[in-house]
């Protein structure tokens, strides 16, 4: 059991190795804070929980109520979103400085279209989103769309816009939620790792790589433990 644990690590470091001599996904991880130290402003987050799928980390975006234009309630979650992606996706989409044209990222919740681009050392990434189909839910009942435009340490600007299919489908969609927000700086860098609360945050390749093919309290610290060598 350990070695096949020991050897699924391994692959996963030499992978993100790869992808971080390629694209430094590591680099814009990080919390990304309009006004730092206040839970309650606009955010942009990478974060680990250990009770999500090995392999996968989120990225956690909140509209304070400044930013957030229109029916936006907190107590709803209205106001806050969150996309599953493996540190290959994430390096693609917002690390690279190569152009992504059109990348599906797919489950059993959501349909992701992201598309990126870079110029002077500005990356702009844009996704749309509509709800999941299936053989029971076969129309789209949400959609969506986001841009954010980022530079060294800093999102330049964060866009955010949800609508909803009217009652009946008369009259089309009706908008739900519309947010945007500009200069948010970079506060804390890497990937926040997560149990009950936070552990800590780590953000070399080989912690990153451990952390998430050992999704435990436990596997979280040694992973902190291997940040810090």
């Amino acid at each position: 059991m350990n070695i096949k644990k020991n050897l699924k690590l391994l692959c996963c470091v030499f992978l993100l190795t790869a992808i971080s001599l390629s694209a430094g996904a590591a680099e814009t991880m990080g919390l990304y804070q309009v006004t730092p130290g206040n839970s309650h402003s606009t955010y942009f987050d990478t974060v680990a929980w250990s009770y999500t799928r090995s392999g996968y980390f989120n990225v956690q975006i909140f509209f304070g109520k400044q930013d957030a234009q229109k029916d936006a309630d907190p107590g709803k979650g209205n106001n806050q979103f969150f996309i599953e992606l493996t540190p290959e996706q994430y390096a693609k989409i917002f690390s690279s400085s190569a152009a992504l044209r059109e990348l599906k990222i797919n489950d059993y919740m959501w349909n992701r279209t992201f598309t990126a681009s870079s110029q002077d050392n500005i990356r702009t990434v844009r996704m749309s989103f509509t709800n999941a189909t299936d053989d029971e839910i076969s129309e789209v009942f949400k959609r969506g769309r986001m841009e954010i435009v980022m530079s060294k340490d800093q999102i330049n600007s964060l866009k955010f816009f949800v609508e909803r299919k009217r009652f009946l489908s008369v009259g089309g969609y009706k908008k739900v939620f519309t947010g945007e927000a500009h200069n948010i700086k970079k506060v804390a860098n890497g990937l926040a790792l997560r149990d009950e609360g936070e552990i800590g945050r780590i953000e070399s390749i080989k912690a990153i790589a451990g952390a998430l093919n050992d999704k435990t309290a436990k596997g979280f610290r040694e992973a902190i433990a291997l940040d810090k060598r």
